[in-house]
């Protein structure tokens, strides 16, 4: 039996998928197999906006947060690349956290075929850290939105197809005003689409 929150986290998922016209058969298709089969339909959750629609964001978050219009994150290849070896790997959810300097930073968590937080060494920025200190560093933030989650096929997507060797994150306020985070090649000044529409948590978060 599923438990309430990954029933809830499974739901919000299909729900956003049918919003943003996702073919179903990429999340029902194993509905009634096993657990372990199931879950890996995550893997196709996202969607790509065009570049208008992404810079239009971006601007949002801009004009609201003026003193943060230079504001976005890098995260290499190797790094997210190492996250989606993991087998049982359906997804990452980019976690906000805040370094010792007091830097807002972001934190790439492995999310498993169980809806739970791949626990292990991360690396963030220079250096890599435990799961124990990566924990530090999220409860260190004390915004609203902890965490956005984006299945493993967005990554494949940037990662694969157009090879970028880092991926550019940057903070954006959709046109409803919600909190999201847009991704794009690093190695490319003006992209022409973005990964966006990430699951939020909260309200819906992975157990950890």
């Amino acid at each position: 039996m599923l438990s309430s929150s990954l029933l809830s986290f499974l739901t919000l998922a299909l729900t956003r998928g049918s919003q943003h016209n996702l073919h179903p058969v990429l999340l029902l298709k194993w509905m009634p197999q096993p657990l372990a089969t199931f879950h890996p339909q995550l893997r196709h959750y996202s969607t790509k906006q065009w570049v208008q629609t992404g810079l239009r964001w971006i601007k949002n978050f801009t004009n609201a947060n003026p003193s943060n219009v230079s504001t976005e994150y890098i995260i290499q290849a190797s790094t997210l690349k190492g996250i989606l070896s993991n087998n049982s790997c359906v997804g990452i959810c980019l976690y906000y956290g805040v370094d010792n300097s007091g830097q807002v930073i972001i934190i790439p968590v492995g999310i498993n075929t169980s809806g739970k937080v791949i626990a292990q060494s991360i690396a963030i920025q220079s250096s890599t850290v435990n799961w124990q200190t990566a924990q530090q560093l999220i409860d260190n933030y004390s915004g609203k939105i902890k965490a956005h989650f984006f299945g493993s096929n967005t990554f494949n997507r940037l990662l694969t197809d157009q090879n970028s060797p880092s991926i550019r994150i940057s903070p954006a306020l959709d046109d409803s005003g919600s909190p999201q985070l847009l991704m794009s090649n690093a190695s490319v000044s003006n992209p022409t689409s973005y990964e966006d529409d990430s699951i939020v948590c909260p309200p819906i978060c992975p157990p950890k």
